[in-house]
């Protein structure tokens, strides 16, 4: 009796699986409009380094990276201690909004020209650290502009929002649509995620929802109007000299 079950169960596995495959494919004309996407990454490997930072942020390394340089016009146990809570917050919970440079100039209140002074004498390779032009512009008070400025090269910035690799990889091409996100430039993040040591069901995944997008935004018969910036004024991070203010931001 247990073969039996056995046998019965593993039939039933095998047809669940040919079953999850095929809602991936393409059948004749037709494509499968719903595709849930795997994990990107296997449990074994996962991301790791670059790669994970890439996938999985909405920034730019370097504007979220709290170089010595930078952490060292600061109480060192203070600024341990911050790092640390950022950590502790994203672990219990995940879908807040990454901690940045900004956060970190705001909560200690580091003087623009004084951050400049710092970032000016350092010799670190571009991109590892921000420059004295970011500096300008974390100091700007333009949200836009920051964002823009330093939106991940893998993410998608758009109408003052940033998509992160990750948002693009799981959010189906309706919602895409629903967000305004224009075809061409949804298309090249997806194509630039091949740089991402994928699991092969996930690529696959990913290869049959790039199949769908040119379909599902001829059907919905979108136009996407020119991005147009919107400034936002952030008052903790003001233009002039004088500290900026230690309201943490999330």
């Amino acid at each position: 009796m247990k073969k039996i079950f056995f046998i019965i169960f593993s039939l039933c596995m095998l047809f669940l699986s040919s079953c999850a495959k095929n809602s991936i494919e393409e059948n004749n004309d037709d494509v499968i409009q719903e595709i849930t996407m795997p994990k990107p990454f296997s449990e074994k490997e996962g991301a790791g380094g670059d790669s994970a930072h890439n996938f999985y942020s909405d920034y730019a390394f370097r504007f979220g990276n709290i170089e010595s340089t930078i952490s060292n016009l600061v109480d060192r146990e203070k600024s341990n201690e911050w790092i640390d809570n950022c950590f502790a917050e994203a672990i219990a919970n995940p879908e807040a909004p990454e901690k940045t440079l900004l956060d970190y100039i705001k909560y200690f209140d580091i003087p623009k020209e004084k951050l400049k002074e710092a970032v000016s004498s350092t010799n670190l390779p571009e991109g590892w650290i921000i420059s004295p032009s970011d500096v300008d512009v974390i100091y700007s008070g333009d949200d836009y502009l920051i964002k823009q400025t330093f939106v991940n090269e893998y993410a998608l910035f758009y109408n003052g929002k940033i998509y992160s690799a990750e948002w693009l990889y799981e959010h189906s091409p309706t919602d895409y649509i629903n967000e305004g996100l224009p075809l061409n430039e949804v298309t090249v993040c997806l194509e630039k995620m091949e740089d991402f040591s994928l699991t092969e069901e996930a690529i696959a995944a990913l290869e049959a929802k790039a199949k769908m997008l040119e379909k599902e935004y001829s059907e919905a018969e979108i136009t996407v109007s020119p991005e147009e910036p919107e400034t936002i004024s952030i008052t903790e991070a003001p233009e002039t000299d004088e500290p900026v203010s230690t309201t943490h931001a999330p």
